[in-house]
Protein backbone atom coordinates (compact mmCIF):
# COMPACT_ATOMS: atom_id res chain seq x y z
CA UNK A 1 0.00 0.00 0.00
CA UNK A 2 1.66 3.17 -1.30
CA UNK A 3 2.02 5.65 2.11
CA UNK A 4 0.54 8.75 0.10
CA UNK A 5 -2.32 6.95 -1.49
CA UNK A 6 -5.53 7.52 -0.39
CA UNK A 7 -6.91 3.92 -0.40
CA UNK A 8 -10.67 5.01 1.37
CA UNK A 9 -12.81 8.72 1.63
CA UNK A 10 -15.25 8.58 4.16
CA UNK A 11 -18.00 10.66 3.46
CA UNK A 12 -20.13 11.75 6.37
CA UNK A 13 -22.83 14.34 6.69
CA UNK A 14 -23.28 16.02 9.57
CA UNK A 15 -26.53 18.22 10.74
CA UNK A 16 -26.93 19.01 14.59
CA UNK A 17 -24.92 16.11 16.31
CA UNK A 18 -22.20 18.09 18.39
CA UNK A 19 -22.68 15.48 21.14
CA UNK A 20 -21.63 12.90 18.68
CA UNK A 21 -19.88 14.47 16.29
CA UNK A 22 -16.41 13.78 18.43
CA UNK A 23 -16.53 10.35 18.87
CA UNK A 24 -17.17 9.54 15.28
CA UNK A 25 -14.00 11.51 14.08
CA UNK A 26 -12.02 9.51 16.87
CA UNK A 27 -12.90 6.28 16.25
CA UNK A 28 -12.09 7.02 12.53
CA UNK A 29 -8.98 8.85 13.13
CA UNK A 30 -7.42 5.47 15.08
CA UNK A 31 -8.21 3.32 12.96
CA UNK A 32 -5.18 0.73 11.60
CA UNK A 33 -4.78 1.93 8.62
CA UNK A 34 -4.48 5.86 7.83
CA UNK A 35 -4.37 6.36 4.27
CA UNK A 36 -8.00 7.58 4.04
CA UNK A 37 -9.34 11.18 3.78
CA UNK A 38 -12.66 11.89 6.08
CA UNK A 39 -14.83 14.46 4.11
CA UNK A 40 -17.33 15.85 6.53
CA UNK A 41 -20.23 17.97 4.85
CA UNK A 42 -22.26 19.80 7.36
CA UNK A 43 -25.28 20.68 6.33
CA UNK A 44 -25.95 24.55 8.39
CA UNK A 45 -25.95 22.70 11.87
CA UNK A 46 -26.91 25.69 14.52
CA UNK A 47 -24.94 23.50 17.14
CA UNK A 48 -21.23 23.34 17.89
CA UNK A 49 -20.85 20.16 15.15
CA UNK A 50 -19.01 22.52 12.93
CA UNK A 51 -16.78 24.11 15.35
CA UNK A 52 -15.90 20.87 16.97
CA UNK A 53 -15.23 19.20 13.17
CA UNK A 54 -12.91 22.76 12.83
CA UNK A 55 -11.03 21.62 16.44
CA UNK A 56 -10.20 18.56 14.31
CA UNK A 57 -8.65 19.96 11.29
CA UNK A 58 -6.84 22.52 13.24
CA UNK A 59 -4.70 19.60 15.46
CA UNK A 60 -1.42 18.00 13.85
CA UNK A 61 -3.30 14.41 13.47
CA UNK A 62 -6.12 15.51 11.20
CA UNK A 63 -4.29 16.74 8.08
CA UNK A 64 -6.96 14.15 6.02
CA UNK A 65 -10.29 15.47 6.93
CA UNK A 66 -11.74 17.86 4.62
CA UNK A 67 -15.19 19.96 5.77
CA UNK A 68 -17.39 21.04 3.37
CA UNK A 69 -19.99 23.74 4.13
CA UNK A 70 -23.71 23.52 2.07
CA UNK A 71 -25.28 27.27 1.97
CA UNK A 72 -28.67 26.22 3.07
CA UNK A 73 -30.00 22.73 4.67
CA UNK A 74 -30.21 20.46 1.40
CA UNK A 75 -30.72 17.07 3.54
CA UNK A 76 -28.01 14.15 3.36
CA UNK A 77 -28.19 12.84 0.07
CA UNK A 78 -27.19 16.60 -1.58
CA UNK A 79 -24.35 16.45 1.26
CA UNK A 80 -23.16 12.68 0.22
CA UNK A 81 -23.48 13.83 -3.45
CA UNK A 82 -21.11 16.92 -2.73
CA UNK A 83 -18.12 14.24 -0.90
CA UNK A 84 -18.54 12.23 -3.61
CA UNK A 85 -17.67 14.39 -6.30
CA UNK A 86 -14.26 15.36 -4.40
CA UNK A 87 -13.80 11.98 -3.44
CA UNK A 88 -10.20 10.44 -4.45
CA UNK A 89 -10.35 7.07 -2.40
CA UNK A 90 -10.60 3.67 -4.59
CA UNK A 91 -13.25 2.86 -2.42
CA UNK A 92 -16.28 4.93 -0.51
CA UNK A 93 -17.38 4.76 2.41
CA UNK A 94 -20.70 6.75 3.50
CA UNK A 95 -21.16 6.68 7.41
CA UNK A 96 -23.20 8.34 9.99
CA UNK A 97 -21.83 11.00 12.17
CA UNK A 98 -23.34 9.92 15.24
CA UNK A 99 -21.83 6.03 14.67
CA UNK A 100 -18.98 4.56 16.28
CA UNK A 101 -16.19 2.08 14.14
CA UNK A 102 -14.04 -0.76 15.11
CA UNK A 103 -10.42 0.45 14.88
CA UNK A 104 -9.44 -2.22 12.20
CA UNK A 105 -12.79 -1.39 10.02
CA UNK A 106 -10.94 0.48 7.17
CA UNK A 107 -8.20 -2.67 7.09
CA UNK A 108 -10.30 -5.65 6.83
CA UNK A 109 -12.58 -4.00 3.99
CA UNK A 110 -9.68 -2.70 2.33
CA UNK A 111 -7.82 -5.65 2.26
CA UNK A 112 -11.25 -7.78 1.20
CA UNK A 113 -11.76 -5.34 -1.46
CA UNK A 114 -8.18 -5.88 -2.94
CA UNK A 115 -8.35 -9.49 -3.08
CA UNK A 116 -12.05 -10.16 -4.50
CA UNK A 117 -12.04 -7.02 -6.39
CA UNK A 118 -15.63 -6.60 -5.54
CA UNK A 119 -17.83 -3.75 -6.30
CA UNK A 120 -19.92 -3.54 -2.90
CA UNK A 121 -19.01 -5.31 0.12
CA UNK A 122 -21.42 -5.55 3.13
CA UNK A 123 -20.64 -6.26 6.21
CA UNK A 124 -22.19 -7.16 9.86
CA UNK A 125 -22.94 -4.35 12.25
CA UNK A 126 -24.24 -4.05 15.90
CA UNK A 127 -27.00 -1.98 17.44
CA UNK A 128 -26.29 0.49 19.78
CA UNK A 129 -28.85 2.06 22.17
CA UNK A 130 -28.31 5.55 22.78
CA UNK A 131 -30.79 5.27 26.04
CA UNK A 132 -29.50 2.26 27.84
CA UNK A 133 -26.07 2.13 26.06
CA UNK A 134 -26.62 -1.91 25.22
CA UNK A 135 -25.33 -3.47 22.33
CA UNK A 136 -27.01 -6.13 20.13
CA UNK A 137 -25.88 -7.86 17.43
CA UNK A 138 -26.96 -7.92 13.57
CA UNK A 139 -26.05 -10.78 11.42
CA UNK A 140 -27.54 -10.34 7.58
CA UNK A 141 -29.80 -13.50 6.46
CA UNK A 142 -26.98 -13.78 3.37
CA UNK A 143 -24.75 -15.06 6.22
CA UNK A 144 -26.36 -18.13 5.84
CA UNK A 145 -26.16 -18.69 2.42
CA UNK A 146 -23.18 -16.78 1.02
CA UNK A 147 -19.92 -17.95 2.16
CA UNK A 148 -17.41 -15.14 3.32
CA UNK A 149 -15.45 -13.60 0.29
CA UNK A 150 -17.37 -14.95 -2.35
CA UNK A 151 -18.62 -12.71 -4.97
CA UNK A 152 -21.99 -13.04 -6.31
CA UNK A 153 -24.49 -11.09 -8.36
CA UNK A 154 -27.94 -9.78 -7.30
CA UNK A 155 -29.57 -12.16 -10.10
CA UNK A 156 -28.26 -15.53 -7.81
CA UNK A 157 -30.64 -14.14 -5.28
CA UNK A 158 -33.47 -13.01 -7.57
CA UNK A 159 -36.57 -14.65 -5.39
CA UNK A 160 -34.81 -12.99 -2.07
CA UNK A 161 -33.09 -9.67 -3.26
CA UNK A 162 -34.32 -7.34 -1.28
CA UNK A 163 -35.46 -9.19 1.12
CA UNK A 164 -31.94 -10.37 2.08
CA UNK A 165 -29.77 -6.87 1.65
CA UNK A 166 -30.69 -3.84 3.56
CA UNK A 167 -31.07 -0.49 1.38
CA UNK A 168 -28.48 1.44 3.92
CA UNK A 169 -25.31 2.79 2.69
CA UNK A 170 -24.04 2.61 5.93
CA UNK A 171 -23.08 -0.99 5.98
CA UNK A 172 -21.07 -1.51 2.72
CA UNK A 173 -17.97 -0.11 0.83
CA UNK A 174 -18.60 0.93 -2.77
CA UNK A 175 -15.60 1.01 -5.12
CA UNK A 176 -15.28 4.50 -6.25
CA UNK A 177 -15.02 3.66 -10.05
CA UNK A 178 -17.90 1.40 -10.19
CA UNK A 179 -20.56 3.98 -8.69
CA UNK A 180 -18.69 6.82 -10.82
CA UNK A 181 -18.67 4.44 -13.78
CA UNK A 182 -22.45 3.55 -13.39
CA UNK A 183 -23.30 7.48 -12.54
CA UNK A 184 -25.22 6.54 -9.32
CA UNK A 185 -26.18 9.08 -6.81
CA UNK A 186 -28.01 9.71 -3.79
CA UNK A 187 -31.24 11.52 -4.18
CA UNK A 188 -31.55 14.72 -2.12
CA UNK A 189 -34.63 14.15 -0.30
CA UNK A 190 -34.85 14.09 3.68
CA UNK A 191 -35.65 10.64 4.50
CA UNK A 192 -34.92 7.55 2.44
CA UNK A 193 -31.70 9.35 0.75
CA UNK A 194 -29.43 5.77 0.03
CA UNK A 195 -31.84 3.54 -0.31
CA UNK A 196 -32.38 4.33 -4.21
CA UNK A 197 -28.10 4.54 -4.28
CA UNK A 198 -27.72 1.19 -2.63
CA UNK A 199 -30.45 -0.69 -4.59
CA UNK A 200 -29.15 0.71 -8.22
CA UNK A 201 -25.57 -0.30 -6.92
CA UNK A 202 -26.89 -3.32 -6.19
CA UNK A 203 -28.61 -4.26 -9.76
CA UNK A 204 -25.70 -3.10 -11.62
CA UNK A 205 -22.64 -4.89 -9.71
CA UNK A 206 -20.78 -8.01 -10.86
CA UNK A 207 -19.10 -8.86 -7.86
CA UNK A 208 -20.91 -8.37 -4.49
CA UNK A 209 -19.14 -9.80 -1.20
CA UNK A 210 -20.51 -10.61 1.56
CA UNK A 211 -18.50 -10.42 4.81
CA UNK A 212 -19.71 -11.94 8.45
CA UNK A 213 -17.44 -8.87 10.48
CA UNK A 214 -19.52 -6.24 12.96
CA UNK A 215 -17.38 -3.20 12.12
CA UNK A 216 -19.86 -0.79 12.70
CA UNK A 217 -22.18 0.71 15.90
CA UNK A 218 -25.36 1.66 14.79
CA UNK A 219 -26.85 3.99 17.54
CA UNK A 220 -30.62 3.98 17.89
CA UNK A 221 -33.07 6.17 19.86
CA UNK A 222 -31.19 9.59 19.25
CA UNK A 223 -33.17 12.82 19.16
CA UNK A 224 -34.09 13.95 15.86
CA UNK A 225 -32.50 10.81 14.15
CA UNK A 226 -33.70 10.59 10.52
CA UNK A 227 -35.52 6.87 10.59
CA UNK A 228 -37.72 8.00 13.94
CA UNK A 229 -41.16 8.05 13.48
CA UNK A 230 -41.51 12.30 14.01
CA UNK A 231 -38.83 12.63 11.04
CA UNK A 232 -40.68 10.16 8.81
CA UNK A 233 -43.87 12.30 9.61
CA UNK A 234 -43.13 15.76 8.34
CA UNK A 235 -41.43 13.63 5.24
CA UNK A 236 -44.27 11.10 4.35
CA UNK A 237 -43.58 10.47 0.74
CA UNK A 238 -39.41 9.85 0.78
CA UNK A 239 -39.59 6.24 1.30
CA UNK A 240 -42.16 6.11 -1.86
CA UNK A 241 -40.29 8.22 -3.91
CA UNK A 242 -37.29 6.23 -3.07
CA UNK A 243 -39.00 2.18 -4.36
CA UNK A 244 -40.52 4.52 -7.44
CA UNK A 245 -37.30 5.53 -7.91
CA UNK A 246 -35.72 1.74 -7.95
CA UNK A 247 -38.62 0.30 -9.49
CA UNK A 248 -38.30 3.17 -12.69
CA UNK A 249 -34.24 2.04 -12.89
CA UNK A 250 -35.10 -2.15 -12.35
CA UNK A 251 -37.87 -1.27 -15.64
CA UNK A 252 -34.78 0.56 -17.51
CA UNK A 253 -32.13 -2.25 -16.82
CA UNK A 254 -35.03 -4.51 -18.21
CA UNK A 255 -35.43 -7.00 -15.14
CA UNK A 256 -38.72 -6.26 -13.67
CA UNK A 257 -39.77 -10.12 -14.63
CA UNK A 258 -36.79 -11.58 -12.78
CA UNK A 259 -36.89 -9.31 -9.29
CA UNK A 260 -41.18 -9.21 -9.77
CA UNK A 261 -41.39 -11.25 -6.86
CA UNK A 262 -39.19 -10.12 -4.64
CA UNK A 263 -39.33 -6.38 -5.60
CA UNK A 264 -43.22 -6.90 -4.89
CA UNK A 265 -42.72 -8.09 -1.29
CA UNK A 266 -40.04 -5.32 -0.79
CA UNK A 267 -42.81 -2.86 -2.03
CA UNK A 268 -45.83 -4.12 0.33
CA UNK A 269 -43.70 -4.11 3.43
CA UNK A 270 -41.81 -0.98 2.83
CA UNK A 271 -45.51 1.18 2.38
CA UNK A 272 -46.35 -0.84 5.76
CA UNK A 273 -43.29 0.32 7.17
CA UNK A 274 -44.24 4.02 6.13
CA UNK A 275 -48.10 4.21 7.20
CA UNK A 276 -46.75 2.69 10.67
CA UNK A 277 -44.26 5.19 11.45
CA UNK A 278 -46.27 8.31 10.56
CA UNK A 279 -48.66 10.34 13.10
CA UNK A 280 -52.50 9.50 12.81
CA UNK A 281 -53.22 12.43 10.51
CA UNK A 282 -50.19 12.02 8.38
CA UNK A 283 -51.38 8.08 7.78
CA UNK A 284 -54.41 8.94 7.05
CA UNK A 285 -53.25 11.50 4.11
CA UNK A 286 -50.43 8.70 2.81
CA UNK A 287 -52.78 6.04 2.52
CA UNK A 288 -55.23 8.19 0.61
CA UNK A 289 -52.11 9.01 -1.16
CA UNK A 290 -51.48 5.35 -1.89
CA UNK A 291 -55.04 4.02 -2.91
CA UNK A 292 -55.13 6.72 -5.36
CA UNK A 293 -51.83 6.70 -7.03
CA UNK A 294 -49.13 5.33 -5.03
CA UNK A 295 -50.24 1.46 -5.19
CA UNK A 296 -50.38 1.83 -8.74
CA UNK A 297 -47.69 3.72 -9.67
CA UNK A 298 -45.48 0.81 -8.41
CA UNK A 299 -47.05 -1.76 -10.12
CA UNK A 300 -49.44 -3.11 -7.05
CA UNK A 301 -52.77 -3.42 -9.37
CA UNK A 302 -54.77 -6.65 -10.16
CA UNK A 303 -52.26 -8.95 -8.58
CA UNK A 304 -51.94 -12.40 -7.91
CA UNK A 305 -50.67 -14.82 -5.56
CA UNK A 306 -47.58 -15.53 -8.15
CA UNK A 307 -46.81 -11.85 -8.25
CA UNK A 308 -46.11 -12.50 -4.75
CA UNK A 309 -44.83 -16.09 -4.09
CA UNK A 310 -45.51 -16.39 -0.65
CA UNK A 311 -49.06 -15.83 0.80
CA UNK A 312 -48.40 -13.93 3.70
CA UNK A 313 -47.45 -10.50 1.54
CA UNK A 314 -49.77 -11.12 -1.24
CA UNK A 315 -52.76 -11.09 1.50
CA UNK A 316 -51.31 -8.39 3.30
CA UNK A 317 -51.25 -6.76 0.00
CA UNK A 318 -54.95 -7.20 -0.74
CA UNK A 319 -55.65 -6.46 3.08
CA UNK A 320 -53.57 -3.15 2.60
CA UNK A 321 -55.29 -1.71 -0.51
CA UNK A 322 -58.69 -2.00 0.48
CA UNK A 323 -58.16 -0.61 3.93
CA UNK A 324 -60.39 1.99 4.72
CA UNK A 325 -59.42 2.98 8.29
CA UNK A 326 -55.87 4.21 9.05
CA UNK A 327 -56.77 3.39 13.04
CA UNK A 328 -57.09 -0.57 11.69
CA UNK A 329 -52.66 -0.21 11.64
CA UNK A 330 -52.18 1.00 15.49
CA UNK A 331 -50.89 -0.97 18.48
CA UNK A 332 -48.06 -3.26 18.46
CA UNK A 333 -46.26 -4.66 15.12
CA UNK A 334 -45.29 -7.76 16.89
CA UNK A 335 -47.89 -10.84 16.33
CA UNK A 336 -48.02 -13.65 18.98
CA UNK A 337 -50.10 -17.05 18.02
CA UNK A 338 -52.05 -16.97 21.07
CA UNK A 339 -53.22 -13.81 20.06
CA UNK A 340 -55.30 -14.99 16.79
CA UNK A 341 -58.88 -17.08 18.26
CA UNK A 342 -60.72 -19.16 16.89
CA UNK A 343 -58.79 -19.38 13.48
CA UNK A 344 -55.64 -20.76 15.24
CA UNK A 345 -58.72 -23.47 16.39
CA UNK A 346 -59.63 -24.09 12.69
CA UNK A 347 -55.76 -24.09 11.63
CA UNK A 348 -55.60 -27.12 14.16
CA UNK A 349 -58.44 -29.01 12.89
CA UNK A 350 -56.82 -28.65 9.24
CA UNK A 351 -53.69 -30.24 10.45
CA UNK A 352 -55.18 -33.15 11.96
CA UNK A 353 -55.39 -34.60 8.27
CA UNK A 354 -51.84 -34.05 7.99
CA UNK A 355 -48.56 -35.90 8.06
CA UNK A 356 -45.19 -35.49 8.21
CA UNK A 357 -45.02 -32.16 9.39
CA UNK A 358 -42.21 -30.32 10.56
CA UNK A 359 -42.04 -27.15 12.42
CA UNK A 360 -39.54 -24.57 11.42
CA UNK A 361 -38.20 -22.12 14.39
CA UNK A 362 -38.32 -22.55 18.07
CA UNK A 363 -38.79 -18.95 19.00
CA UNK A 364 -42.15 -17.53 21.02
CA UNK A 365 -44.74 -18.76 18.31
CA UNK A 366 -43.40 -22.20 17.67
CA UNK A 367 -43.42 -23.08 21.17
CA UNK A 368 -47.24 -21.21 21.54
CA UNK A 369 -48.05 -23.18 18.41
CA UNK A 370 -46.08 -26.77 19.35
CA UNK A 371 -47.89 -26.93 23.06
CA UNK A 372 -51.38 -27.42 20.98
CA UNK A 373 -50.28 -29.54 18.47
CA UNK A 374 -48.50 -31.50 21.34
CA UNK A 375 -52.13 -31.48 23.07
CA UNK A 376 -54.17 -32.23 20.00
CA UNK A 377 -52.14 -35.00 18.59
CA UNK A 378 -50.75 -34.05 15.58
CA UNK A 379 -48.23 -35.75 13.71
CA UNK A 380 -45.13 -33.48 14.38
CA UNK A 381 -42.16 -35.01 13.32
CA UNK A 382 -39.41 -33.24 14.59
CA UNK A 383 -38.45 -28.80 15.14
CA UNK A 384 -35.82 -27.54 12.97
CA UNK A 385 -34.28 -24.15 13.67
CA UNK A 386 -31.45 -22.12 11.64
CA UNK A 387 -29.59 -20.86 14.50
CA UNK A 388 -27.29 -23.15 15.66
CA UNK A 389 -27.33 -22.08 19.40
CA UNK A 390 -30.75 -23.23 19.71
CA UNK A 391 -29.97 -27.01 18.22
CA UNK A 392 -30.13 -29.52 20.63
CA UNK A 393 -32.35 -27.31 23.21
CA UNK A 394 -36.04 -28.64 24.27
CA UNK A 395 -39.33 -27.08 23.26
CA UNK A 396 -42.20 -29.06 24.78
CA UNK A 397 -40.90 -32.68 24.26
CA UNK A 398 -38.80 -32.13 21.04
CA UNK A 399 -34.84 -31.39 20.97
CA UNK A 400 -34.66 -28.92 18.10
CA UNK A 401 -32.62 -30.82 15.53
CA UNK A 402 -30.62 -28.91 12.26
CA UNK A 403 -32.80 -28.04 9.23
CA UNK A 404 -31.16 -30.61 7.63
CA UNK A 405 -33.02 -33.24 9.36
CA UNK A 406 -36.41 -31.80 7.00
CA UNK A 407 -37.11 -34.74 4.48
CA UNK A 408 -38.55 -35.04 1.19
CA UNK A 409 -42.13 -35.07 1.28
CA UNK A 410 -42.51 -32.74 4.92
CA UNK A 411 -45.27 -30.22 5.65
CA UNK A 412 -43.10 -27.10 7.24
CA UNK A 413 -44.91 -25.63 9.33
CA UNK A 414 -43.63 -21.78 9.27
CA UNK A 415 -44.97 -19.11 11.83
CA UNK A 416 -42.98 -16.09 10.52
CA UNK A 417 -43.64 -15.64 6.73
CA UNK A 418 -40.39 -13.79 6.81
CA UNK A 419 -38.86 -17.04 7.60
CA UNK A 420 -40.17 -18.37 4.37
CA UNK A 421 -37.45 -17.23 1.81
CA UNK A 422 -34.73 -18.85 3.61
CA UNK A 423 -36.79 -22.11 3.76
CA UNK A 424 -37.01 -22.52 0.14
CA UNK A 425 -33.75 -21.19 -0.59
CA UNK A 426 -32.51 -24.28 1.97
CA UNK A 427 -34.99 -26.51 0.63
CA UNK A 428 -33.80 -25.59 -3.31
CA UNK A 429 -30.51 -25.96 -1.83
CA UNK A 430 -30.93 -29.20 -0.71
CA UNK A 431 -32.99 -30.66 -3.53
CA UNK A 432 -36.15 -31.13 -1.73
CA UNK A 433 -39.52 -31.79 -2.66
CA UNK A 434 -41.26 -30.23 0.19
CA UNK A 435 -44.67 -28.25 1.31
CA UNK A 436 -44.40 -24.91 3.24
CA UNK A 437 -47.52 -23.95 5.53
CA UNK A 438 -48.20 -19.94 5.59
CA UNK A 439 -49.39 -19.95 9.00
CA UNK A 440 -49.36 -16.46 9.96
CA UNK A 441 -51.40 -15.72 6.53
CA UNK A 442 -53.96 -18.41 6.98
CA UNK A 443 -54.97 -17.00 10.68
CA UNK A 444 -54.50 -13.27 9.88
CA UNK A 445 -56.52 -12.97 6.73
CA UNK A 446 -58.66 -14.45 4.54
CA UNK A 447 -57.45 -17.43 2.74
CA UNK A 448 -58.08 -20.55 2.46
CA UNK A 449 -55.60 -23.64 4.13
CA UNK A 450 -55.17 -24.44 0.82
CA UNK A 451 -54.14 -21.17 -0.71
CA UNK A 452 -51.92 -20.56 2.50
CA UNK A 453 -49.93 -23.68 1.57
CA UNK A 454 -47.03 -23.23 -0.77
CA UNK A 455 -46.06 -26.50 -3.16
CA UNK A 456 -42.15 -26.51 -3.84
CA UNK A 457 -41.18 -28.79 -6.71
Amino acid sequence: MNNSEVVVSIIVPTYNIENYIGDCINSILNQSIKNFELILVDDCSCDRTKEIIKEYIDSEKSTNIILLENDQNMGAGYSRNRGLDIARGKYLLFLDGDDLFEYNMLEILYNVCEKTKADIIIYNSYTFDNCTNQMSTYNSPLDMFIKKQESFRLSDIKDYAFQYIRETAWDKMFRREFIVKNEIRFQCQNNANDQFFVQAGLLKAERIVKISDHLLRYRTKRPNQLSTSGSISRYPLCIWNATKATLGYIDRLGLYALYRKSFNIYVVTRLMFSLRKVDLITRRELLGFYKKKGFESLKLKDCSIEDFGIPYYFALYKWLIQLESPEELEGTERWILCNSGDKFEKLIEELKQEKKMVLWGAGKNGDIFLEKACNNKLDIRCVVDMNDNKIGQTIQRYTVKHHNSVCEGDLIIATNPAHIPTIMRQMNQQKKKVNILDVRAYIRFDITFAQAKIEML
